[in-house]
């Protein structure tokens, strides 16, 4: 597999009259090209398999950083449900409490 990457640039100036010079006043306004750049690369198979071979451990790299990274998000997630499970539960615990006072029963 031949792997081909084109890159073209083209650098354009605007050129306008300036009021006021006399020089400038057969100048016409316009956009106008300066520089052209077209760069061309390309890869026969030996040097594609070793760029993937260089490439597969970034690939690996990135499943690792988002895999690690859906998994904090899923224990922050439990955690948080859980935290909020204990909490509702221990305010239930402390309304059905019956309420004590300092005075006795009888009297």
């Amino acid at each position: 597999m031949l792997i081909k990457a084109n890159l073209k640039v083209q650098v354009n100036i605007e050129v306008q009259r300036l009021r006021g010079l006399s020089t400038f006043d057969t100048v016409p306004h316009g956009i106008f090209p300066i520089l052209w750049l077209d760069l061309e690369a390309e890869l026969d198979d030996n040097i594609g398999d070793l760029l993937r071979h260089r490439l597969f451990p970034l690939t690996i790299v990135q499943i690792a950083k988002w895999s690690l990274i859906s998994l904090t998000v899923l224990l922050v997630t439990i955690g948080i449900c859980v935290t909020a499970t204990f909490r509702s539960n221990k305010l239930k615990d402390v309304n059905n409490e019956p309420k004590t006072t300092d005075e006795p029963l009888l009297g």
